[in-house]
Protein backbone atom coordinates (compact mmCIF):
# COMPACT_ATOMS: atom_id res chain seq x y z
CA UNK A 1 0.00 0.00 0.00
CA UNK A 2 1.20 3.51 -0.83
CA UNK A 3 0.16 6.38 1.40
CA UNK A 4 1.04 9.98 0.49
CA UNK A 5 0.84 12.85 3.01
CA UNK A 6 1.49 16.54 2.61
CA UNK A 7 3.89 17.90 5.22
CA UNK A 8 1.08 20.02 6.69
CA UNK A 9 -0.75 16.81 7.69
CA UNK A 10 1.93 15.84 10.21
CA UNK A 11 -0.08 16.98 13.24
CA UNK A 12 -0.40 15.94 16.85
CA UNK A 13 3.19 14.98 17.55
CA UNK A 14 5.15 15.70 20.67
CA UNK A 15 8.86 16.29 20.08
CA UNK A 16 11.45 14.51 22.15
CA UNK A 17 14.20 16.93 23.13
CA UNK A 18 16.45 14.63 25.14
CA UNK A 19 18.87 13.90 22.28
CA UNK A 20 21.77 16.02 23.54
CA UNK A 21 23.04 19.01 21.60
CA UNK A 22 20.86 19.69 18.57
CA UNK A 23 22.03 21.92 15.68
CA UNK A 24 20.30 25.30 15.87
CA UNK A 25 18.88 25.11 12.36
CA UNK A 26 17.17 21.76 13.12
CA UNK A 27 15.67 22.58 16.54
CA UNK A 28 12.51 24.26 15.11
CA UNK A 29 11.52 20.97 13.44
CA UNK A 30 11.44 19.28 16.84
CA UNK A 31 9.50 22.17 18.39
CA UNK A 32 6.83 22.57 15.69
CA UNK A 33 3.36 21.80 17.09
CA UNK A 34 1.16 22.27 14.02
CA UNK A 35 1.29 21.35 10.38
CA UNK A 36 1.47 25.00 9.34
CA UNK A 37 4.44 25.76 11.58
CA UNK A 38 6.16 22.60 10.39
CA UNK A 39 5.71 23.62 6.75
CA UNK A 40 7.23 27.05 7.41
CA UNK A 41 10.10 25.60 9.44
CA UNK A 42 11.02 22.98 6.86
CA UNK A 43 10.81 25.57 4.06
CA UNK A 44 13.32 27.76 5.90
CA UNK A 45 15.65 24.81 6.50
CA UNK A 46 15.51 23.77 2.86
CA UNK A 47 16.37 27.29 1.70
CA UNK A 48 19.32 27.32 4.09
CA UNK A 49 20.50 24.04 2.58
CA UNK A 50 20.00 25.45 -0.92
CA UNK A 51 16.80 23.70 -2.05
CA UNK A 52 13.05 24.38 -2.10
CA UNK A 53 11.17 21.09 -1.71
CA UNK A 54 11.66 17.70 -0.14
CA UNK A 55 10.24 14.19 -0.07
CA UNK A 56 10.49 11.66 2.75
CA UNK A 57 9.67 8.02 2.09
CA UNK A 58 9.77 5.14 4.55
CA UNK A 59 8.75 1.50 4.73
CA UNK A 60 6.26 0.43 7.43
CA UNK A 61 5.66 -3.23 8.39
CA UNK A 62 2.44 -4.60 6.94
CA UNK A 63 0.20 -7.62 7.29
CA UNK A 64 0.63 -8.01 3.53
CA UNK A 65 3.58 -9.68 1.81
CA UNK A 66 5.41 -6.41 1.28
CA UNK A 67 5.77 -3.43 3.61
CA UNK A 68 3.74 -0.26 3.18
CA UNK A 69 5.43 2.80 1.73
CA UNK A 70 4.54 6.14 3.32
CA UNK A 71 5.56 9.36 1.59
CA UNK A 72 5.59 12.83 3.17
CA UNK A 73 6.36 15.85 0.99
CA UNK A 74 5.83 19.56 0.37
CA UNK A 75 6.12 19.20 -3.40
CA UNK A 76 3.40 20.69 -5.66
CA UNK A 77 0.09 18.88 -5.25
CA UNK A 78 -0.25 18.46 -9.02
CA UNK A 79 3.09 16.64 -9.25
CA UNK A 80 2.28 14.41 -6.28
CA UNK A 81 -1.10 13.52 -7.81
CA UNK A 82 0.60 12.62 -11.09
CA UNK A 83 3.20 10.52 -9.25
CA UNK A 84 0.42 8.54 -7.63
CA UNK A 85 -1.51 8.21 -10.90
CA UNK A 86 1.39 6.83 -12.92
CA UNK A 87 3.10 5.04 -10.02
CA UNK A 88 6.20 7.28 -10.07
CA UNK A 89 6.65 7.19 -6.29
CA UNK A 90 7.17 3.45 -6.26
CA UNK A 91 9.35 3.42 -9.39
CA UNK A 92 11.32 6.59 -8.59
CA UNK A 93 14.95 5.51 -9.19
CA UNK A 94 16.23 7.69 -6.34
CA UNK A 95 13.78 6.32 -3.77
CA UNK A 96 14.61 2.79 -4.89
CA UNK A 97 18.35 3.39 -4.69
CA UNK A 98 18.14 4.81 -1.17
CA UNK A 99 16.01 1.90 0.06
CA UNK A 100 18.53 -0.60 -1.35
CA UNK A 101 21.86 1.13 -0.73
CA UNK A 102 23.62 3.25 1.88
CA UNK A 103 25.07 5.81 -0.52
CA UNK A 104 23.60 9.20 -1.49
CA UNK A 105 22.28 9.96 -4.97
CA UNK A 106 23.10 13.28 -6.64
CA UNK A 107 21.06 14.20 -9.69
CA UNK A 108 20.33 17.09 -12.03
CA UNK A 109 18.74 17.78 -15.41
CA UNK A 110 21.43 15.75 -17.20
CA UNK A 111 20.90 12.60 -15.16
CA UNK A 112 19.29 9.64 -16.90
CA UNK A 113 19.54 6.52 -14.72
CA UNK A 114 17.20 4.47 -16.94
CA UNK A 115 14.38 4.93 -19.47
CA UNK A 116 11.82 5.02 -16.65
CA UNK A 117 14.10 7.30 -14.66
CA UNK A 118 14.40 9.62 -17.65
CA UNK A 119 10.61 9.83 -17.88
CA UNK A 120 10.50 10.62 -14.17
CA UNK A 121 13.07 13.42 -14.52
CA UNK A 122 11.30 14.94 -17.51
CA UNK A 123 8.02 14.94 -15.63
CA UNK A 124 9.56 16.39 -12.47
CA UNK A 125 11.25 19.20 -14.41
CA UNK A 126 7.85 20.48 -15.55
CA UNK A 127 7.03 21.14 -11.89
CA UNK A 128 10.29 22.86 -11.03
CA UNK A 129 12.15 19.79 -9.75
CA UNK A 130 15.35 19.75 -11.80
CA UNK A 131 18.15 18.78 -9.41
CA UNK A 132 18.57 17.34 -5.96
CA UNK A 133 20.11 15.10 -3.35
CA UNK A 134 18.59 11.82 -2.15
CA UNK A 135 19.88 10.23 1.05
CA UNK A 136 19.09 6.93 2.81
CA UNK A 137 18.03 7.11 6.46
CA UNK A 138 17.40 4.42 9.04
CA UNK A 139 17.22 3.58 12.73
CA UNK A 140 19.13 1.30 15.05
CA UNK A 141 16.39 -1.33 14.76
CA UNK A 142 16.70 -1.48 10.98
CA UNK A 143 13.80 0.55 9.56
CA UNK A 144 14.69 2.05 6.20
CA UNK A 145 13.73 5.27 4.54
CA UNK A 146 15.02 8.17 2.46
CA UNK A 147 14.89 11.93 2.20
CA UNK A 148 15.33 13.84 -1.02
CA UNK A 149 15.72 17.60 -1.39
CA UNK A 150 14.97 19.23 -4.74
CA UNK A 151 15.63 22.51 -6.53
CA UNK A 152 14.45 24.29 -9.66
CA UNK A 153 18.09 24.83 -10.63
CA UNK A 154 19.26 22.88 -13.66
CA UNK A 155 22.48 21.85 -11.89
CA UNK A 156 23.74 21.14 -8.40
CA UNK A 157 25.91 23.64 -6.47
CA UNK A 158 29.66 23.67 -7.02
CA UNK A 159 31.81 21.16 -5.13
CA UNK A 160 32.34 23.15 -1.93
CA UNK A 161 28.72 24.22 -1.54
CA UNK A 162 27.54 20.75 -2.54
CA UNK A 163 29.54 19.12 0.25
CA UNK A 164 27.99 21.54 2.75
CA UNK A 165 24.49 20.86 1.36
CA UNK A 166 24.96 17.10 1.63
CA UNK A 167 26.07 17.42 5.26
CA UNK A 168 23.12 19.60 6.22
CA UNK A 169 20.72 17.32 4.37
CA UNK A 170 22.05 14.33 6.31
CA UNK A 171 21.42 16.16 9.59
CA UNK A 172 17.91 17.18 8.52
CA UNK A 173 17.15 13.66 7.26
CA UNK A 174 18.23 11.89 10.45
CA UNK A 175 16.25 14.17 12.80
CA UNK A 176 13.14 14.16 10.60
CA UNK A 177 13.17 10.36 10.38
CA UNK A 178 13.78 9.98 14.12
CA UNK A 179 10.90 12.22 15.03
CA UNK A 180 8.25 11.15 12.54
CA UNK A 181 8.82 7.46 11.80
CA UNK A 182 7.21 6.38 15.07
CA UNK A 183 4.16 8.54 14.38
CA UNK A 184 3.68 7.08 10.92
CA UNK A 185 4.14 3.54 12.19
CA UNK A 186 1.55 4.11 14.93
CA UNK A 187 -0.93 5.61 12.46
CA UNK A 188 -0.77 2.40 10.44
CA UNK A 189 -1.46 0.32 13.52
CA UNK A 190 1.94 -1.27 14.01
CA UNK A 191 2.30 -0.85 17.76
CA UNK A 192 3.93 -3.12 20.27
CA UNK A 193 1.83 -4.30 23.19
CA UNK A 194 2.44 -7.34 25.33
CA UNK A 195 4.19 -10.22 23.58
CA UNK A 196 5.53 -9.51 20.09
CA UNK A 197 3.02 -9.89 17.28
CA UNK A 198 4.40 -10.81 13.90
CA UNK A 199 2.74 -10.90 10.51
CA UNK A 200 2.20 -14.06 8.50
CA UNK A 201 5.08 -13.13 6.20
CA UNK A 202 7.38 -12.36 9.13
CA UNK A 203 6.62 -15.81 10.56
CA UNK A 204 7.54 -17.38 7.21
CA UNK A 205 10.80 -15.43 7.16
CA UNK A 206 11.52 -16.46 10.76
CA UNK A 207 10.96 -20.14 10.04
CA UNK A 208 13.31 -20.11 7.07
CA UNK A 209 15.91 -18.10 8.98
CA UNK A 210 15.67 -20.59 11.85
CA UNK A 211 16.66 -23.31 9.37
CA UNK A 212 19.79 -21.40 8.46
CA UNK A 213 18.57 -19.83 5.23
CA UNK A 214 20.28 -16.62 4.12
CA UNK A 215 18.30 -13.51 3.21
CA UNK A 216 18.96 -14.18 -0.46
CA UNK A 217 17.66 -17.75 -0.17
CA UNK A 218 14.64 -16.62 1.87
CA UNK A 219 13.80 -14.05 -0.79
CA UNK A 220 14.03 -16.70 -3.54
CA UNK A 221 11.78 -19.17 -1.69
CA UNK A 222 9.12 -16.58 -0.81
CA UNK A 223 9.18 -14.77 -4.16
CA UNK A 224 10.19 -11.41 -2.69
CA UNK A 225 13.25 -9.21 -3.07
CA UNK A 226 16.30 -9.65 -0.85
CA UNK A 227 15.86 -6.11 0.49
CA UNK A 228 12.26 -6.96 1.47
CA UNK A 229 13.48 -10.09 3.26
CA UNK A 230 16.02 -7.99 5.15
CA UNK A 231 13.30 -5.48 5.97
CA UNK A 232 11.15 -8.21 7.53
CA UNK A 233 14.12 -9.50 9.52
CA UNK A 234 14.82 -5.98 10.80
CA UNK A 235 11.16 -5.62 11.78
CA UNK A 236 11.30 -8.96 13.62
CA UNK A 237 14.42 -7.90 15.52
CA UNK A 238 12.74 -4.65 16.52
CA UNK A 239 9.61 -6.42 17.77
CA UNK A 240 11.66 -8.88 19.84
CA UNK A 241 14.06 -6.11 20.91
CA UNK A 242 16.85 -8.35 19.64
CA UNK A 243 20.23 -7.12 18.44
CA UNK A 244 20.87 -10.01 16.10
CA UNK A 245 18.94 -12.41 13.89
CA UNK A 246 19.99 -15.32 16.10
CA UNK A 247 18.60 -13.64 19.23
CA UNK A 248 15.27 -13.01 17.51
CA UNK A 249 15.07 -16.65 16.38
CA UNK A 250 15.89 -17.90 19.88
CA UNK A 251 13.15 -15.73 21.41
CA UNK A 252 10.65 -16.85 18.78
CA UNK A 253 11.40 -20.48 19.63
CA UNK A 254 11.12 -19.79 23.35
CA UNK A 255 7.70 -18.19 22.93
CA UNK A 256 6.50 -21.06 20.76
CA UNK A 257 6.07 -18.85 17.72
CA UNK A 258 8.20 -21.20 15.62
CA UNK A 259 9.67 -24.68 16.15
Amino acid sequence: MLRVLHLSEMLGTEPRLDWGDIPDFIAPVLQARTGASLVDTVAQILLRIGFETFVYATLIPSEMADPNMVVVTNMPHEWVAKCCRVNYLESDPFVGSCLRHATPVLWDSKSAPSPSGDAFLNGAARYGLRSGIALPVGSASGEKGMIGVCSASLSLPDERDLQLAIGRTYIFASYFHERFFGLLRDQLGDTDSGSPKVTKREREVLELAAHGQSSKRIAYQLGISESTANFHIASIKRKFKARTRSQAIAQAVQTGLIR
